[in-house]
């Protein structure tokens, strides 16, 4: 098996996603992962849940305690991929969408409704590769640029600036 990364004390090993204890070198969820058919990240959101997306626009909430049930799913509300994503562990979850540079912002208290979609930048086709947030900035990387969005020094301001870095093509 090939294996996609280590999160919180997982390992996460693929074509047939499977999660990995590594204190016990157990398997902890095998084909719980069922829901997304072409796993792209997943997260650990708490102590016994975590969440995951794939080439569906879906984001699933899994608990660990029962590995076979989805708790929760944000469904992405344009119908796009979701590609990514990024939460604070506590009720905001961000999902980065496959085209137009598109994240959206859910709260698990109300997760039947996306509260907000951000687009990072005009006339962008790029899918946002990854996401990272901190209570103050989004940061999302697109194919040719690293977005950042700073809601910090814009109180009040409804939509935030956009201040790009662009790579260059050497």
């Amino acid at each position: 098996a090939e294996y996609m990364g280590i999160h919180g004390g997982l390992l996460i090993s693929v074509p047939d996603p499977c999660l990995w204890d590594l204190e016990t070198g157990k398997s902890v969820s095998h084909n719980n992962l069922q829901y997304s058919p072409s796993l792209r990240t997943l997260l650990p959101f708490d102590e016994s849940s975590y969440l995951y997306c794939g080439d569906t626009a879906t984001i699933g909430v899994v608990d660990m305690r029962a590995p076979q049930t989805l708790v929760q799913h944000l469904e992405e509300p344009h119908g796009n991929p979701v590609f990514s994503m990024a939460t604070d562990s506590q009720w905001c979850v961000l999902g980065g969408c496959c085209r137009h540079g598109l994240v959206d912002v859910w709260d698990l208290r109300w997760p039947r409704v996306c509260l907000r979609s951000i687009f990072l930048g005009e006339r962008v086709r790029s899918p946002v590769y990854c996401i990272q947030m901190n209570h103050r900035i989004l940061y999302g990387a697109l194919d040719s640029k690293l977005v950042y969005l700073d809601f910090y020094n814009n109180p009040g301001c409804h939509k935030p600036p956009t201040f790009s870095i662009v790579f260059k093509d050497s």
